[in-house]
């Protein structure tokens, strides 16, 4: 079956029902499709998420930077993985990637979409 949005190909499928996707609206890009609404929105949400998540955890290697230690801990699927700080590291690298992060969190608000899918 071949799945539209707005008269444009976004998926064919011989084994999946696919009603909504999450598209990139900017560039048409498909970032999923799902079976149903709902699950269409928890795509969007754990996109979402796993920026917030890259955000805290640069906040908290901003932190243990500013404390003088020599490791942070980075969340990742419940699970803290530790790093030892590389040279390069500096606080305003650590600033602009928390700044960088937050302005992409904003594109994806902006951009991503739930889309209901259209088949013929």
């Amino acid at each position: 079956m071949k799945y539209y949005y707005n008269g444009l190909l976004i998926r064919t499928s011989k084994n999946h029902i696919y009603t909504h996707a999450v598209i990139d609206i900017s560039t048409m890009r498909v970032i999923g499709c799902r079976g149903s609404l709902e699950k269409a929105e928890t795509l969007l949400t754990s996109e979402l998420n796993i920026i917030v998540r890259r955000i805290e955890n640069y906040i908290n290697k901003l932190k243990c930077f500013k404390a003088g230690k020599s490791k942070y801990g980075w969340k990742d699927n419940g699970k803290i993985w530790y790093e030892t700080f590389k040279s390069t590291d500096t606080e305003d690298s650590i600033l602009e990637a928390i700044r960088h992060s937050e302005e992409y969190l904003e594109t994806i608000k902006q951009n991503y979409k739930v889309v209901e899918l259209e088949t013929q």
